[in-house]
């Protein structure tokens, strides 16, 4: 069964779906914002109508994506803004120090300057930051668990991977995220290559769900059902009815 889960994910292709948004807000509407448009991320958002890029992609099971048992605690990111997650339990959360690159394999670190993410539960802010280069006092934005999706801005690639030392994450066997009716970023803490966006939907009851694509407008592009979550990657899912999801590592 686990060989056919495989197979199924390597014959999946990520294929983008137009979906229009609306003026709303995020219990609602499609809410979303292109970082590259809108670095402040809380500017502007008002639900003007977006629409995904056709694309075709690597089966999911990228090797470029796959995590070296030799450095586990690794998240690939390229240069510009990559939509991403930790899925591993840092012993300290805060930032900069649970996303700042340990190990650079000869050929630099990776660097970034801002940091996104999105709380679907706070309708009045939704939208955290932390910024390397503001006072501490002005980022709202001050840590990161393994539930949570992000938009990283990384300005220097280094060795393309941003990889801590084991001793400062361990595992839990699995983690429970809760999900707001509307759109949330969530994180896939998890190492399973296998887990598709049908087996989400079955668990969470999502209407949608939208993973990173770098020729999109808006960054994200529309995941059919048998594409697979990739641990480090970040995901937008529209939830109908607020619930929770339970991640098995």
């Amino acid at each position: 069964m686990e060989v056919g889960r495989v197979v199924a994910c390597a014959l999946g292709v990520m294929l983008a779906l137009s979906i229009t948004g609306w003026k709303g807000d995020t219990t609602s509407s499609i809410f979303k914002f292109s970082p590259d448009l809108n670095p402040r991320g809380n500017d502007n958002l008002d639900g003007e109508a977006k629409a995904s890029t056709p694309i075709v992609t690597k089966p999911c099971h990228d090797g470029n994506l796959a995590l070296s048992n030799d450095i586990p605690y690794t998240i690939p990111v390229h240069a510009g803004w990559n939509l991403v997650s930790i899925y591993w339990n840092p012993y300290n959360t805060s930032l900069p120090g649970v996303l700042t690159d340990n190990i650079n394999d000869g050929l630099g670190f990776v660097q970034w300057n801002r940091v996104m993410a999105f709380f679907a539960w706070d309708i009045a802010n939704p939208w955290r930051q932390y910024y390397i280069g503001w006072d501490p006092s002005l980022n709202d934005l001050t840590f990161v668990n393994r539930t949570m999706g992000l938009w990283l801005n990384v300005t220097a690639v280094g060795d393309g991977n941003i990889t801590q030392n084991d001793a400062d994450y361990y595992y839990n066997n699995s983690t429970t995220i809760n999900l707001y009716k509307g759109w949330n970023l969530v994180g896939f803490p998890s190492d399973s290559f296998v887990y598709t966006v049908s087996d989400f939907k079955a668990d969470t009851g999502a209407a949608y769900v939208e993973g990173y694509s770098p020729t999109a407008t808006y960054k994200t592009t529309v995941l059919l059902d048998p594409m697979c979550f990739i641990p480090s990657q970040a995901y937008w899912a529209y939830i109908p009815s607020a619930t929770t999801w339970t991640v098995l590592y």
